[in-house]
């Protein structure tokens, strides 16, 4: 058997060992069979509690416990402590055996009493080999000194900590204090492989954590013991080890809708509007331009008019990130350009550039899908929640919100986006980005309206052919569809939801005013008006709320656009260099190729399915009024919009009461919004 010497100093005693070097089998395990009580409770110091916290393991396999929650008397408090920093998968240390327990050692900041608090095992990580009983460092003597901070110099105690263990090792140790005062508390250390470090500790931490965090400067220490330990194992084999754990998240990526290569080009059109708290004169800037998209070359825009340079560099990040879930990187790239690993239950950690505009190198998965992300080195004071859309057997990014502890329940930033369809491409329609520091505050909003893409090399797409062209294409054009003369929608909205989508800022029910500018219809390519300018009427509303909830009203008349087949595109645009063919065996059913569609059903004249690539159905039902069918129901996977219409003036109708369910998952909804007082009159 091949061992390495261990040594570790207990006290004042040096002790020689041999600690085996092992392959890891990491296993799945139950979390319930995992339980935990607090043994001792004290406030050593100041602003500070330590925990002692006996873990029991009812299960067959050795566990590693990884995060634990701890909540106090102080309403609201709750403390997410780690045993150890990302990532938290492929760990093995002084675990807690099958059917044994073992002390596990926190800190957390609060000024609660110490019994008050509660603790609960939120994490852990399984394996079947025997914890580590050894510890796997070496402490050298302590030395007293003094280190600068910031121009000022603080006591300090320095030592020499030695890894004898060629994978990565965290950790903790108690230190006993004799200045500031005479007491005990927990510091935390990394170690690389086989690493020797001088640590200069000058900060007496008031919680548990492997980075830097708020204390007291200006220490002197008289002991230090090695109280726990885990190290990071790479080749393990076993469920959910090594590169086969990564598995969730690379699948949740390749189902997130992206551009395949080559990715196209083409040219369009965009309005933006900028506005910050601190211009003197209070106005917004609208700046209209043109941008061209160029192979993988970022957007080349062309602004209008002579925008300030804030302003100008704020509309040239809102296009580039308006673009860049759609142009990132491919899975394989990914892979390329990345060392992944399993963090945690599903969570994923990714070191390397990330691609654009990513907040966090930390991905949380549900569900199939990307939901949350993180900084690795923030991830319980920082993070960002995504909103998603189902498309086709995938997803879209259409929401984001980013956190941060000292700012509570209010989002620092908020992100909003809408896609069009732009012949066999989605294309983005609508930007928005809030953000907010203290009491300043940056909006910037672009909508866009973009031309024919084409591959490089593609030829321009020829007329739509087969021998289903002609039966398809008067099914297409039968029944309503929007006209595309601008009128000025006014209407009485109301809108009530179950108050469970974080959009809508826990309001139930909503009632107020909307003017669309240059309206032409709810159309999925985006372009079904010019301005929206949404009233909330609720007392007390702030003008930040108020500006809020608006754009969640435009969220919702988005997602209505993006689903209502009467703002389909024209037949020749969406069906450009199609091929149609009659299905085996069915009739009124036709397959097509080169098209976002697979496969389209007719019946009575009418376009009651279409298969999108990749297999989803989108199905249609339809309804007469007034001797003209309309589109009443659109249904795609869990995702159900429901229409009520009314003719308003000569042919034109507008929807009065719409049903939106399950479309960001089952669970989701159902949300309705009524209009009411409809007048397209200028």
């Amino acid at each position: 058997m091949v061992t390495v010497p261990v040594v570790w100093r207990i006290g004042l005693v040096v002790v020689a060992a041999a600690l085996p070097a092992q392959q890891v089998e990491f296993t799945t395990g139950r979390l319930a069979d995992l339980s935990c009580r607090v043994t001792l409770a004290t406030s050593p110091y100041a602003g500070t509690v330590l925990l002692e916290v006996e873990v029991r393991n009812q299960g067959g396999v050795t566990a590693e416990p990884t995060v634990f929650t701890c909540t106090t008397g102080i309403a609201g408090e709750v403390h997410r402590v780690e045993r150890c920093p990302l990532p938290h998968g492929n760990r093995v240390g002084r675990g807690v055996g099958a059917g044994s327990q073992r002390t596990c050692y926190l800190q957390i900041e609060t000024a609660a009493a110490p019994r008050s608090v509660k603790v609960e095992l939120t994490s852990a990580t399984f394996h079947r080999n025997a914890p580590l009983e050894d510890p796997p460092v070496l402490l050298g003597k302590l030395r007293q000194d003094a280190v600068v901070h910031g121009g000022l110099r603080h006591a300090a105690t320095l030592v020499e900590i030695k890894s004898i263990v060629p994978e990565p090792v965290d950790v903790i140790l108690r230190a006993t204090y004799a200045e500031p005062d005479v007491s005990k508390g927990l510091l935390a250390i990394r170690l690389a492989p086989a690493e020797v470090r001088e640590f200069a500790f000058s900060r007496r931490p008031l919680r548990l954590g492997f980075g830097d965090h708020p204390g007291t400067d200006g220490v002197k220490i008289t002991a230090l013991e090695v109280l726990d330990w885990t190290l990071v194992k790479d080749g393990a084999s076993g469920p959910g080890a090594g590169a086969a754990g990564m598995a969730p998240f690379l699948q949740a990526y390749e189902r997130w809708v992206r551009w395949t290569e080559p990715w196209p080009s083409g040219e369009g059109t965009f309005i933006a509007t900028y506005l910050r708290s601190d211009r003197a004169d209070g106005r917004a800037d609208v700046i209209g331009g043109t941008f061209l998209l160029k192979d993988v070359a970022p957007p080349i825009l062309d602004q209008q008019g002579n925008p300030d340079l804030k302003a100008r560099e704020a509309v040239e990040a809102a296009v580039d990130a308006a673009f860049a879930d759609l142009r990132r990187m491919s899975p394989a790239e990914l892979q390329q350009r990345h060392q992944l690993s399993v963090a945690d239950t599903a969570r994923f950690l990714l070191e390397g550039p990330g691609w654009e505009g990513l907040f966090g190198k930390l991905c949380d998965v549900a569900d199939g899908r990307i939901v949350r992300v993180a900084p690795a080195d923030r991830a319980t004071s920082a993070w960002q929640t995504w909103q998603l859309q189902p498309e086709g057997n995938g997803y879209l990014v259409v929401g984001r919100e980013t956190f941060e502890v000292e700012n509570g329940r209010t989002p620092i930033a908020v992100e909003r986006r809408a896609y069009a369809r732009q012949g066999r491409w989605l294309v983005p329609a609508h930007y928005r980005l809030e953000t907010r520091r203290g009491s300043f505050r940056e909006m910037v909003e672009v909508t866009f309206r973009c031309g024919p893409l084409r591959q490089r090399g593609e030829q321009p797409a020829g007329p739509p052919q087969g021998l289903g062209i002609d039966e398809v294409r008067k099914a297409w054009q039968n029944g309503y569809a929007w006209s595309k003369d601008p009128v000025p929608l006014r209407a009485r909205f109301e809108i009530k939801t179950p108050g469970t989508d974080l959009i809508w800022q826990g309001e139930k029910r909503l009632i107020g005013s909307l003017h669309l500018g240059e309206f032409t219809g709810m159309r999925q390519d985006g372009t079904g008006w010019r301005s929206c300018t949404p009233v909330v009427e609720k007392k007390g509303i702030g003008p930040e709320l108020q500006a809020r909830l608006a754009q969640a009203i435009e969220d919702r008349l988005r997602l209505l656009a993006w689903r209502d087949f009467a703002g389909r595109l024209p037949f020749e645009v969406a069906f450009a260099g199609a091929r149609m063919l009659p299905a085996d065996g069915r009739a009124g059913t036709w397959t097509v190729t080169n098209c976002e569609f697979e496969e389209v059903e007719v019946k009575d004249g009418l376009i009651v399915r279409l298969r999108q690539a990749g297999g989803q159905d989108r199905r249609i039902d339809w309804q007469k009024l007034d001797g003209t069918m309309l589109p009443v129901r659109v249904t795609q996977g869990e995702a159900k919009v429901s229409i009520t219409w009314k003719r308003v003036e000569g042919a034109c109708f507008l929807p009065t009461d719409v049903r939106f369910e399950g479309l960001f998952g089952k669970q989701w909804g159902p949300e309705t919004l009524r209009l009411s007082e409809l007048s397209i009159r200028p």
